[in-house]
């Protein structure tokens, strides 16, 4: 049995709409429950659902990080801004590509905190692109690849394939 346990999540695109949210300008003011902005103006909206998808993964028991190729200070304000920073155990936001690198730093990490075995098939990815992939797959192996917009349009359908996938592979 391999249960989804560790679910990274990427931030921008995937998140929120800004595809780059380090190019913002701190400090971000709340214009509603989804939307924020920059100090310039630049609006940032958080995507229909990301909310309620973050709170049924922590419900189900899932060790939630965020997955970030950013300036993390500005990636972390942004989260606070939007009040989702709390649904997330870790953030693992670092101003470079590796994401397969810092996966693997990351599963280290989260290991000593779960104390349990993290398999490839414990991990959920979710990302709107798939440049990082190959290196996640050499450095981390055959993790639960979700390319956001494209095998799900939304987070009802993320949601609903988990169920799904856990509802397989961790009855008893």
């Amino acid at each position: 049995m391999c249960c989804p346990r560790v679910l990274f999540i990427d931030l921008d695109g995937t998140i929120w709409d800004c595809l780059d949210i380090s190019l913002l300008t701190p400090p971000f003011t709340k214009i509603n429950e989804d939307e924020i902005a920059d100090f310039t103006g630049v609006v940032a909206k958080l995507f229909p659902k990301v909310r309620d998808f973050l709170k049924w993964a922590k419900d189900m028991g899932m060790y939630i990080a965020s997955l970030g190729w950013n300036v993390r200070e500005i990636a972390i304000e942004a989260l606070k801004v939007f009040g989702i920073h709390e649904l997330f155990n870790d953030h693992y936001i670092e101003f470079h590509p590796h994401k397969g690198i810092v996966m693997k730093k990351a599963i280290n990490e989260i290991k000593a905190i779960i104390r349990q075995e993290i398999k490839p098939c414990n991990i959920v990815y979710i990302d709107d692109r798939t440049i990082h992939l190959d290196e996640v797959k050499r450095e981390v192996g055959d993790v639960i690849f979700i390319h956001m917009w494209r095998k799900c349009k939304d987070y009802d359908e993320v949601r609903i394939f988990l169920e799904k996938l856990i509802q397989e592979e961790c009855a008893y």
